[in-house]
């Protein structure tokens, strides 16, 4: 990161409470809606016990719900008496700082402990400050609340500061410079979300507290340059492609507490970084639409709204799509003043660009005028990633604009949509930062609604972060749009990944390899211009292909665990995923003439049917890629504005399911999965010699379910005994319901989740989902 120029002195960026036309001038919903939200009732108590119960039960949320309500009401009381400057909730605020430095420690239950990955101590260690996530954000809470409310903390008695600066110097101050926590970097430990929120923090801490002669001059020099090569740390791991492997939930910790860190910092030379625009520009692109995101790893799929930070982030990136976007879905928020958000130093952020984020937001989902000039002209110059990053080029659909088609090379993530359809699919391994094994696992949305489904990430308990976390059912392959493969489910770690990695966006095709060193890349290809001018003009498709096999561990199922005689051949299972766009994202129906989905599909054996008049809608699968031409697969053939989801497996992957979650209840009928009234999803499968359907309405089951923390798994057994024969039934499909009971999956689903099993019989090499 480049230095800049630290502001020395700093310069405080909001007005104290003694600037009365900065707070007079807020608009008068927002003051009187600031000073209603500050309730007269007491603070939570917080007892020893409760600290103790995470030891004790795993549960987290009982004494997280306390510690952060303190500092919430905190927050309220600070901005309601800024506001009113009538000494009324002076009392309250000089209760909280006491309160919240009498506590005996800022660290949570779930982060007590000195090395990373060890188990917690059950109680906190006075004399040990442990510096993590919200022990430094606590730090900045009280920092700048004492240099919002200096002048009246200081009549009240001048002995408040000093005892909160005493207490900031041996929690926070002293600890960072003396102590080597894993975040800071420099370590073998790989980075995330901690580095620059912690970061964040601390800076804020420093800068913004009232210290007058109480720091020593060499002490904030020390911070900032321990700041600035934790950062750098932090930037040496993340792609070049700005992706962030947590999802979009933690690239509000990561990348935006980035740029606050930039902010505090001085670092304006960094914007001019095409990995930082990259950083900016990610939640743009993940969105999804309305609330939804796409949600890899730890994320929801309704992170929350984005607002001031993402909207400054635009603006000082020259990145007006972005800036268009935050100030459109700032205005859809239920709750446009965070009073949920912790950090006052962001709601501070908040309030004094409220006029400014509300003034420039404009529709991004309505027709090109109504975005206006800077969006439609921006969507594909420096809104568009940097540094070779593969994207397709902008259209005249709006939305296809401002959420250009885009892989990620550093994860393996390739997002692509059309006016109606979005396909997103995660190559990539299973060594991300709160990491799913979902390697090969696919999203789509339709018409801004869940169709196939990332489920998310249950409440954090003392389970998640352990050695235990693959136990729970919302990490594992079976339960993410994945097969199960010889009675195994994808296992965690680096080594367990996609390979044979090659995609398609348009006329722009690469393929993606996992470095040795852990780094990914991409290798960009394009055919000969003779050879694209000589070939028939067809349709480009967008999508990726993959060998997903490699993210599987087979040892001990029989003939795998590499002892036995006369091992048999590996097993493989190569997917692929396609969107096939229609004509308003830039596919010309007249190029697009092939067979409505459900026809043409013919049983094993019989005689393909002969190829309609016009275009041809054949295409030939290569071995070593996904194919660029052709508008729909051979005599499986459908119309554009449809997603072609296609595995083939080995022999030698039997026992075999593959697993689909959808969040509308599904309902099969024929070979067709209807998901609620959403979409169809078009099931066949493939043999050696052509497709046929798939399944018979006969062999549907029943729906079953059982608790939501742990749905049942129909037991397969392993091993040659197993492999059916060929007099085997047909092949069967099981629709799961699963209750939604967890409050934090109930955030974003509001009643059942549904899961298809399919299991194909023994003869079958391959699956082929057609979703319109």
């Amino acid at each position: 990161m480049h230095e800049g120029t630290a502001r020395s002195p700093f310069h405080f960026p909001f007005p104290d409470i003694d600037d009365r036309p900065a707070w007079d001038g807020l608009p008068t919903d927002v003051k009187d809606a600031l000073v209603a939200d500050a309730a007269r009732t007491p603070y939570p108590t917080l007892l020893a016990t409760d600290y103790l119960e995470f030891s004790r039960t795993g549960d987290r949320g009982h004494f997280e719900e306390k510690y952060f309500r303190r500092r919430t009401m905190l927050d309220a009381f600070v901005l309601a008496e800024c506001i009113c400057d009538d000494g009324r909730f002076l009392d309250d605020i000089v209760n909280g700082l006491a309160l919240i430095c009498e506590e005996p420690a800022w660290q949570l239950p779930a982060h007590n402990s000195y090395i990373r990955d060890t188990p917690q101590l059950p109680l906190p260690d006075v004399t040990r400050p442990v510096i993590d996530l919200f022990a430094a954000e606590t730090g900045a809470i009280l920092g700048v609340a004492c240099r919002l409310l200096k002048p009246r903390l200081d009549a009240v008695s001048p002995i408040i500061l000093d005892n909160v600066g005493h207490t900031l110097r041996n929690r926070l101050v002293g600890p960072y410079l003396d102590t080597h926590f894993w975040w800071m970097g420099g370590g073998d430990g790989p980075m995330n979300n901690w580095t620059a929120w912690c970061t964040q923090n601390i800076l804020i801490t420093a800068l913004c507290f009232p210290w007058g002669e109480s720091m020593a001059p060499d002490v904030l020099p020390r911070i900032l340059t321990q700041a600035r090569a934790s950062l750098g740390c932090f930037l040496d791991e993340y792609g070049e492609d700005g992706c962030c492997d947590e999802g979009a939930l933690y690239y509000r910790h990561a990348g935006l507490c980035l740029f606050t860190c930039m902010e505090l910092l001085g670092a304006a030379a960094s914007y001019d970084d095409p990995k930082i625009r990259n950083i900016a520009a990610y939640i743009l692109h993940v969105h999804a639409a309305g609330p939804w995101y796409v949600n890899f790893a730890d994320c929801s799929p309704v992170p929350g709204r984005c607002g001031v930070r993402e909207f400054l982030f635009g603006r000082r990136t020259g990145n007006p799509a972005l800036m268009a976007f935050a100030a459109e879905d700032f205005r859809q928020s239920e709750d446009r003043l965070c009073t949920y958000e912790h950090s006052l130093y962001d709601r501070l952020l908040t309030l004094f660009t409220y006029n400014e984020i509300m003034g420039y937001a404009v529709t991004l989902h309505g027709s090109a005028a109504s975005m206006g000039h800077a969006v439609t002209a921006h969507a594909g110059t420096a809104h568009k990633p940097d540094a070779g990053l593969p994207i397709a080029e902008p259209t005249d659909d709006p939305t296809c604009a401002a959420h250009p088609d885009i892989f990620y090379p550093s994860t393996g993530l390739l997002i692509t949509r059309d006016a109606r359809l979005l396909l997103a699919v995660k190559a990539g391994d299973n060594a991300d930062s709160h990491n799913h094994n979902d390697v090969g696992s696919f999203i789509v949305y339709k018409d801004g609604r869940p169709l196939f489904i990332d489920v998310g990430v249950e409440t954090y308990t003392k389970k998640t972060f352990s050695p235990q976390r693959y136990g729970i059912w919302t990490m594992q392959s079976q339960y993410h749009n994945l097969p199960t493969i010889r009675g195994c489910m994808q296992r965690d770690g680096g080594s367990f990944r996609a390979t044979g990695v090659t995609w398609t966006l348009g006329g722009k095709t690469g393929a993606a390899t996992l470095e040795a060193n852990g780094q990914r890349a991409a290798r960009e290809h394009n055919r000969d211009d003779d050879e694209r001018q000589n070939a028939p003009e067809r349709c480009l498709v967008w999508g990726m292909e993959m060998e997903i096999a490699t993210a599987y561990d087979f040892t001990g199922t029989a003939g795998h665990d590499g002892t036995l005689p006369g091992m048999p051949p590996p097993v493989t299972y190569r997917r692929k995923a396609m969107l096939f766009k229609d004509a308003a994202a830039g596919c010309p129906a007249a190029l697009c003439k092939g067979t409505p989905p459900g026809h043409g599909l013919v049983p094993a054996g019989d005689p393909a049917p002969e190829p309609a008049a016009g275009p041809t809608s054949h295409i030939t699968v290569p071995e070593d890629g996904l194919e660029e031409e052709g508008c729909a697969p051979e005599s499986a053939a459908g119309p554009t504005g449809h997603i072609l989801i296609e595995d083939r497996f080995s022999a030698t992957a039997f026992p075999l399911t593959l697993n689909l979650m959808t969040y509308e209840k599904p309902v099969f009928a024929g070979n067709r999965l209807h998901i609620g009234d959403l979409g169809v999803c078009e099931v066949s499968k493939l043999y050696e010699s052509d497709f046929a359907p798939c399944i018979n309405t006969d062999t549907l089951l029943p729906a079953t379910h059982t608790a939501a923390s742990q749905p049942t798994v129909p037991k397969t057994p392993v091993g040659p005994a197993a492999q059916p024969s060929p007099a085997a039934a047909p092949p069967t499909v099981t629709i799961e319901a699963i209750p939604i009971t967890d409050a934090r999956l109930g955030q974003a689903w509001k009643h059942d989740i549904y899961r298809t099993i399919i299991t194909p019989d023994a003869h079958c090499r391959g699956i082929r989902l057609e979703i319109w």
